[in-house]
């Protein structure tokens, strides 16, 4: 079993430095960290990192396209900058859990409540609580394929990320049978309340 973390940047560096603080608290079969920056800002050197930079925003559906594309082993991290892990994560016991359901297409960490809707209902699993079913320490649901903190099989990961980002993620997935998965109890803090130049890209 191998797996990469990869960090997705967009040269809020002040967020990058926060996220990649606190991911030591992953542990399990990692092999290889990669971080890409997409944008002009110069990339900071990070040690133990492999770091590719665009020069120039390309946005984000092509930014975790290039990402994914650099990996080939059997399981990809995804996390962007802008989150922190909270407590320790287990990779190893996520990805035998992709490994036993060959139709999970990713499981993902939650996170607080973000959205008013989701402070409103308390978070985001009780936004619509019909739609997600526990089986052990996960809750699984076919609502999104989401780019928050997540374990991606090589299956999955390798099919390339699309143009219309998580909605696109999900309907072409949900068409051929997949479903997802969120990790019960709450493991990442989503930081990012200022958003960089160009985000709609």
């Amino acid at each position: 079993m191998t797996i990469t973390v990869v960090v997705v940047s967009d040269g809020r560096y002040h967020y990058l430095e926060r996220c990649l603080e606190t991911l030591d608290l992953l542990t399990g079969s990692i092999v290889r960290r990669v971080l890409v920056v997409d944008g002009e800002q110069i990339p900071p050197v990070v040690s133990g990192w492999e770091t590719y930079a665009h020069g120039q925003r390309i946005g984000l559906a092509a930014t975790v396209r290039h990402a994914w594309a650099l990996v080939d082993t059997d399981y990809l991290f995804h996390i962007e900058e802008d989150f922190t892990i909270d407590r320790p994560v287990d990779l190893d016991n996520l990805a035998r859990h992709l490994q036993a359901d060959p139709y999970l297409a990713q499981i993902c960490l939650l996170r607080q409540p973000w959205s008013p809707e989701e402070h409103a209902a308390g978070g985001i699993l009780d936004l619509d609580a019909d739609a997600y079913t526990r089986t052990g320490d996960l809750w699984l649901h076919r609502k999104c394929f989401s780019l928050n903190p997540c374990l991606v099989p090589h299956s999955i990961y390798s099919r390339g990320w699309p143009a219309g980002n998580e909605a696109e993620q999900t309907s072409r997935l949900v068409a051929v049978g997949y479903r997802f998965a969120y990790l019960d109890g709450r493991a990442v803090t989503h930081i990012g309340e200022r958003r960089s130049a160009g985000w709609k890209l």
